[in-house]
């Protein structure tokens, strides 16, 4: 048995129904992880201060794993699924389609209200993809499952260094 015939057989084990709320969910992820690229991207070449030079490189690093990895396995599993997420083609729905909000930051010279924004992020990402964990558990797609659980673990790598370096400005 090849990959596809592999997809192909486990697609028959999800009802149509079950398959449109994991999909439904996975486009919401997607429409998040565009905004956090966006979060840490548009941010990183204009920050100062103490600790602005690691920040800008861990920025630009988390930004390239939200849009390259993530984004784009977001995007493979809802192929595999058969579903088209129209509603992230149109970059004007891209913040209405995300349930984690996208913090506007209002000084880049300020890093610890940004690093804060980043981290309510993190942790609302972490929230989501558990959400969809349970569901793909309970719905018996273990292969959403397991490269949700992949995501996630990223997500809380992202959350801990935000965190390290907010510790270390507060100190």
């Amino acid at each position: 048995m090849d990959f596809f015939d592999y997809v192909s057989d486990s697609l028959d084990l999800i009802s149509d129904s079950d398959r449109l709320k994991i999909c439904r969910e996975l486009e919401v992820a997607a429409a998040e992880e565009i905004l956090a690229f966006y979060q840490y991207r548009a941010v990183s070449p204009y920050l100062v201060g103490r600790e602005r030079a690691n920040i800008e490189e861990f920025f630009n690093d988390t930004a390239k794993d939200e849009l390259d990895d993530h984004f784009a396995k977001l995007l493979n599993r809802m192929n595999e699924l058969q579903y088209v997420p129209t509603r992230i083609f149109d970059f004007a729905n891209i913040q209405s389609t995300a349930e984690c909000e996208y913090h506007t930051p209002e000084n880049v010279s300020e890093l610890i209200p940004i690093l804060e924004q980043n981290i309510e992020s993190e942790e609302c990402a972490i929230r989501h993809y558990q959400r969809i964990i349970d569901l793909s558990r309970d719905l018996g797609d273990y292969t959403t499952e397991q490269l949700v659980k992949e995501i996630q673990t990223d997500e809380y790598d992202h959350l801990s260094g935000l965190n390290d370096f907010l510790a270390d400005l507060r100190s």
